[in-house]
């Protein structure tokens, strides 16, 4: 290469992506190979079968120049979701904004959970089932529930709600870009406010980081995801306090509740559960693990003739 040569001189495809990932590895980003592939994608338009069979030509000046300030964006902590403004949520592509929490594969346990209690339902010949996602945000609990439901023969009829209309908005961009608007509504409301009817299945991740841990979190999360989505008040638990008190009204019998949870919270969940329900309530109540091990969500089976 010339010494006057431009530094996208010459650089292949395959290069720049390699690029990436060593500045990213120098930098102690712990998913540094994926995060240089999926930018480097994203810069130069290409998927990741474009990766491979374009991995021998040359980068252009400018698309050298977009995946440099990709590099710097990610460099200075900004999320590779927030960049490309998609994460894939349960091998589904979300499309998220400042408004939405930014999908977590922790929360696929909650998705799985919702999907084993329906699949029991519906061999009661419930159908289509009602369910309810408290909180939708980007919709990717509901979105992902629904499809898998669809697969599976299951009929769902579904209502995200949330306090955000920047949020409802973006979950019914993400409905239709998984093709399941028809089985999916979304709608303003703070929580139970404006609901109506009884549901098989209500889910729910709602906030639950106590307000003074904030401050603790990754940058990542700190200064990307909106606080309303992450501050569960003083101890973590004023969302589950609120919509624990209020369930029963909108539970059918033999219906199932499941909160996502903090990996901690398992045990003051539960407490919060049985000291709002009525004693003649018979409910089973439950916690899943995540593939981590962790305590990841709270189920709630209330009993047919509850």
């Amino acid at each position: 290469m010339s010494q006057n040569a431009p530094p996208h001189a010459y650089l292949t495809v395959e290069q720049a992506q390699r690029n990436l990932r060593e500045r990213f590895k120098n930098a102690a980003i712990e998913t540094y190979e994926l995060d240089a592939r999926i930018l480097t994608g994203f810069a130069l338009g290409l998927d990741d079968v474009g990766l491979i069979t374009q991995a021998s030509r040359n980068v252009t000046e400018e698309e050298y120049d977009i995946l440099e300030k990709t590099c710097l964006v990610r460099l200075e902590g900004k999320p590779v979701s927030r960049i490309t403004g998609v994460k894939e949520f349960y091998s589904l592509p979300f499309k998220i904004s400042s408004a939405t929490l930014d999908p977590r594969p922790d929360s696929e346990c909650l998705v799985e959970s919702a999907l084993i209690i329906a699949e029991k339902l519906a061999k009661l010949a419930r159908k289509p089932l009602r369910v309810l996602d408290l909180g939708t945000g980007s919709g990717c609990l509901l979105i992902a529930f629904a499809h898998a439901c669809r697969q599976k023969g299951i009929q769902v009829e579904g209502l995200g709600v949330d306090i955000s209309s920047s949020a409802i908005r973006q979950a019914r961009i993400n409905a239709a870009l998984n093709g399941i608007e028809n089985s999916v509504d979304f709608k303003q409301s703070n929580w139970f406010e404006n609901v109506s009817g009884r549901f098989d299945i209500i889910i729910s991740n709602p906030p639950y980081i106590a307000s003074d841990e904030i401050e603790g979190l990754a940058p990542e999360v700190r200064f990307h995801d909106p606080s309303a989505a992450l501050d569960g008040g003083s101890d973590g638990l004023d969302a589950y306090k609120h919509i624990i008190a209020a369930m029963t009204t909108f539970i059918k019998p033999g219906g199932c509740v499941l909160f996502e949870i903090g990996s901690s919270q398992a045990a003051l969940v539960t407490d919060i559960v049985r000291q709002s329900i009525s004693t003649h309530q018979n409910v089973a109540i439950s916690c899943v693990s995540d593939l981590a091990g962790l305590d990841r969500v709270v189920q709630l089976e209330f009993n047919r003739n509850s």
